[in-house]
C-alpha cells in the first residue's frame, strides 16, 4: 500500500473535523430540542389553573352541597314541627323509643355543624384559598367516621328494628366512596388545584 499524499491526508482530515463538528450541531440541536420540551411542558403545567378540568365537576359538587344538605335536614326534620309541639313530639318519641335523644341530639348537632362547613367551603372555593382542598379532604373523611359511628350506635342503641338503609342513606355512601376513591387523590395530585388555590 502506498503512503498517502499530502493532499490525501488534508482530505481526510478535513472529513474527519467536518463529521466532528456535524455531530456537536446534532448534539446541541438535540440537547436544544429537548430543553425546549421541557420548558414547553413547564409552560402547560403552569398554564393549569383556574375551575376547569375536572375541577369543574368538585365546584358544581361544591355549590350544591350545602344546599342539598339543608334540603335533607329540612324532610328529616320537619316531621318534629308538624303539630307546633316539638318538645311533646320529642317527649314522646323518647317515651316509646329507649335511648331516643342519647342519638337525636349528636345527629342534630353534626348537622348543623356540618352544614356550617359545607357553606364555608364555598366560600374557599369562590376566594381560591388554600385551605379548600385541605377542608375538602377532612369533610370526606369526617363524613366517613361519622357514617360509621352513627350507624354502630343506631344497632347498639335500638337494634336491628331500627337499623335500616334507606335509598337515601344508599345514595350518600355511594357518593362518599366515589369521593373517597376519585377526589381525594385528586385533591393531593392535582396540578391545577395547585395553582389555581393559592391566596
Amino acid at each position: 500500500v502506498q503512503p498517502r499524499s499530502r493532499v490525501e491526508c488534508r482530505n481526510q482530515r478535513d472529513k474527519g473535523v467536518h463529521k466532528t463538528k456535524r455531530w456537536k450541531i446534532i448534539c446541541f440541536k438535540e440537547s436544544f430540542e429537548t430543553t425546549d420540551v421541557k420548558i414547553t411542558k413547564m409552560k402547560d403545567k403552569s398554564e393549569l389553573k383556574g375551575i376547569g378540568g375536572w375541577l369543574i365537576l368538585v365546584a358544581i359538587g361544591v355549590f350544591i352541597g350545602p344546599f342539598y344538605a339543608v334540603i335533607i335536614d329540612f324532610i328529616t326534620y320537619a316531621p318534629y314541627f308538624e303539630d307546633g309541639d316539638f318538645w311533646g313530639v320529642l317527649s314522646y318519641l323518647n317515651s316509646t323509643i329507649p335511648n331516643f335523644s342519647l342519638l337525636f341530639w349528636p345527629e342534630t348537632l353534626f348537622a348543623i355543624i356540618f352544614d356550617f362547613f359545607l357553606f364555608y367551603l364555598v366560600y374557599l372555593l369562590i376566594k381560591k384559598k388554600t385551605f379548600f382542598p385541605v377542608l375538602y379532604v377532612r369533610l370526606i373523611y369526617i363524613q366517613i367516621i361519622y357514617l360509621i359511628v352513627d350507624y354502630g350506635a343506631v344497632y347498639l342503641l335500638f337494634g336491628e328494628e331500627y337499623f335500616d338503609i334507606g335509598p337515601l342513606e344508599a345514595r350518600a355512601i355511594f357518593q362518599l366512596l366515589i369521593s373517597l376513591i376519585i377526589w381525594v387523590p385528586y385533591m393531593y395530585k392535582s396540578v391545577r388545584v395547585k395553582n389555581t388555590f393559592v391566596n
